[in-house]
């Protein structure tokens, strides 16, 4: 896993789809927009740009130089897309144009999107109306199976072992049948990495993170701020880690951190590391290796064997 774009330091730089929902007969958008230009110039004529657009309910600039929060109300995604192309044409706006095509799926707490290998799970989250978190969930694993059992019983090697491994009987030249149940033990279980995305700790939180072995959780304050994180819907990193050890994650990596704390935050680890110990502050290019929970165990069984 690789991080790109920790808060403070985001590169993105075209709108994008933050929370979506319906409201009455109209979408209601809110999406971040990054100008590449932070001259005076250029705020002023985005900011006209947006108050003569009558899709634009709110516009307001965030903490940094360039960093805007727009709220559209739309009839539909497409013209969502519509007006957001138009604003990204105009180089007067200083808009940068994404180098790649961007598809827009609405999804729902609940949802389960099917990709190869693994699910992506939706479940809610406390930040505003309608936001959602993710988990990447994978399906269990074959068991663990034992060549040397199979040896002894006069298996050949090669395509009957795949096919008891996967669980399948198989019958032998002797006219023996063999099922698996005696050479393949128990399912083990696939990886699960969720995002909290921005948060406040909360119920559907906490039960998509059970038993995860990466938790990414937002850690906008240190535990001194706790009254302005629940006022602005995020979390400390005392709460990130409380949650993280209450749902029995493997590891925690912290994010989101404000930009009043340094890229280090050390005084943020070390709060979360007296409560949760294997906590880590994410930064631009982290690479987290998630082994499967079982790794040892494997590890071990092939140097016995």
């Amino acid at each position: 896993m690789i991080f790109e774009g920790v808060a403070g330091d985001s590169r993105l730089a075209e709108p994008r789809i933050v929370e979506p929902r319906k409201l009455g007969s109209l979408l209601t958008i809110v999406v971040d927009v990054t100008l590449r230009d932070q001259s005076a110039a250029t705020h002023a004529r985005f900011e006209a740009r947006m108050r003569a657009c009558a899709e634009v309910i709110e516009c307001f600039l965030v903490s940094g130089q360039c960093d805007y929060v727009l709220r559209l109300a739309c009839t539909s995604l497409d013209h969502y897309r519509e007006l957001t192309n138009a604003w990204t044409d105009d180089p007067t706006l200083g808009i940068e144009r994404n180098r790649f095509p961007v598809e827009i799926v609405e999804v729902q707490p609940g949802d389960r999107l099917r990709r190869d290998g693994y699910e992506i799970a939706v479940f809610p989250t406390e930040h505003r109306a309608g936001t959602v978190g993710y988990a990447l969930v994978e399906p269990p694993r074959l068991g663990r199976f034992n060549p040397e059992r199979a040896r002894e019983l006069g298996i050949p090697e090669g395509p009957l072992w795949g096919r008891l491994h996967r669980g399948l009987p198989v019958t032998l030249p002797d006219g023996r049948e063999v099922t698996a149940e005696s050479l393949v033990g128990a399912p083990r279980p696939g990886r699960t990495v969720v995002f909290s995305g921005d948060s406040r700790p909360c119920d559907g939180l906490l039960e998509a993170s059970r038993g995860a072995d990466l938790l990414v959780h937002e850690a906008t304050f240190a535990h001194a701020e706790l009254e302005r994180a629940i006022e602005t819907g995020h979390s400390t990193a005392v709460e990130a880690a409380e949650l993280a050890r209450a749902a029995g994650v493997r590891r925690l990596v912290l994010t989101h951190i404000s930009q009043r704390y340094s890229r280090e935050a050390p005084e943020l680890l070390e709060e979360a590391r007296a409560v949760f110990p294997e906590v880590a502050i994410a930064r631009d290019g982290l690479v987290v290796e998630v082994p499967f929970a079982d790794a040892g165990r494997d590890a071990a069984a092939a140097q016995g064997a």
